[in-house]
């Protein structure tokens, strides 16, 4: 009798859940170890946001750009925590920022559940020691980075 192989590739749907696109909702991150990295607030871009007009200016960080959607929660943020430690772990830094990135995918959740998240994620990254910076939230800001050259410098994840 023979055997019947299913590649790992195949995904099977429950489509009375809805169409197979609007199930794959990915928390997005684009890692950048930066031997620099500095920011500053150039305008507001959600009018919610609290004012906080400010540069960051940090040396030899893991620059995580975040772009969060509809659905969202802990298990994301443990991933992306998972991952930024792992990269910091390659480069021998215990610098991590955390930026809102709204511009890794065609959807984005709301923007007070993505602050949160952020923010959640930020406390755990210092309670295990890491030095970790978050971006001004809601805010258009000019960036200045200097990614390193190395290919682990520049990592894409979606969870």
């Amino acid at each position: 009798m023979g055997t019947c192989h299913v590649p790992s590739s195949v995904w099977i749907f429950d489509w009375s859940a809805g169409h197979p696109e609007d199930m794959l909702r990915y928390m997005r991150v684009l890692y950048l170890y930066c031997e620099r990295f500095r920011l500053a607030t150039f305008r507001k871009g959600y009018e919610d946001a609290p004012d906080d007009d400010r540069e960051v200016d940090v040396r030899d960080a893991v620059v995580c750009l975040v772009h969060s959607e509809e659905g969202d929660e802990n298990r994301q943020v443990t991933k992306l925590i998972k991952n930024a430690k792992w990269i910091a772990g390659k480069f021998d830094t215990k610098n991590v920022v955390l930026h809102f990135f709204a511009h890794l995918g065609p959807e984005t959740g709301e923007p007070e559940n993505a602050r949160e998240l952020l923010e959640g994620a930020q406390a755990r990254l210092v309670e295990s020691g890491y030095e970790t910076h978050l971006t001004p939230f809601g805010y258009f800001c000019s960036m200045d980075l200097g990614i390193h050259g190395e290919s682990m410098a520049k990592v894409y994840k979606e969870f």
